[in-house]
């Protein structure tokens, strides 16, 4: 049977290390919590962003429907299908 003052040394060590262990997660919860937050901001600055351009899409859209057709919606029209023809020929190549 171990001695007094040994068992009283061993439970010693083992409540420092114990105490160590406890102060390093208390440090890292710390991090967590700074870090959750930094991600819970930018999340909220994310979401301001998509409805902003979500209501600048649907102006933008309201505005191209409600806009007479000229010659120069025209010429825009055959100019973005030009591009997107490219670049479906773009995307076709690189999957070759």
């Amino acid at each position: 049977m171990a001695h007094p003052e040994q068992i009283l040394n061993d439970f010693e060590i083992k409540l420092k290390r114990l105490i160590d262990e406890l102060s390093n997660l208390r440090v890292e919860r710390n991090q967590l919590s700074e870090e959750l937050e930094s991600l819970k901001a930018e999340t909220l600055r994310q979401k301001n962003l998509i409805k902003d351009l979500e209501e600048t899409n649907k102006k933008t859209k309201l505005a191209v429907a409600i806009a007479p057709e000229t010659e120069d919606r025209s010429n825009l029209k055959n100019e973005l299908n030009r591009y997107i023809k490219e670049i479906d020929r773009c995307i076709a190549l690189l999957d070759n």
